[in-house]
């Protein structure tokens, strides 16, 4: 199976190789009147996201967290981590700027 949608997904680039492969794997019919190979969307959706971490506007480290986080709880993993902490050497931050799924800005 794994064969057959490599074929068709190698067809537009290299369309003689891949109708050779096609038809080395019994397949009878062109590759060209096959269709696309249908994509499976629970593959498409990640459960956990890269969240880059500012601080004063300027990116200096990133976490990874699950996709349905909510703002409270990013900003204890941000303030709970050990970069994050060296950063603000031992100081308060003004204010945490989440935006979520996108990033994280620590004002000092």
């Amino acid at each position: 199976e794994a064969l057959k949608i490599l074929a068709k997904l190698m067809q537009p680039m290299t369309p003689h190789i891949s109708e050779e492969i096609w038809s080395a794997l019994g397949n009878e019919n062109l590759i060209l009147k096959t269709g696309w190979p249908e994509e499976n969307a629970k593959f498409l959706v990640k459960e956990e996201i890269t969240l880059p971490i500012q601080f004063n506007g300027k990116r200096k480290l990133e976490i990874i967290v699950s996709r349905n986080i909510h703002k409270e709880e990013i900003e204890k993993l941000v303030l709970s981590n050990k970069k994050v902490q060296h950063y603000l050497q031992g100081n308060e931050p003004k204010k945490i700027i989440v935006v979520p799924g996108r990033i994280v800005n620590v004002v000092f």
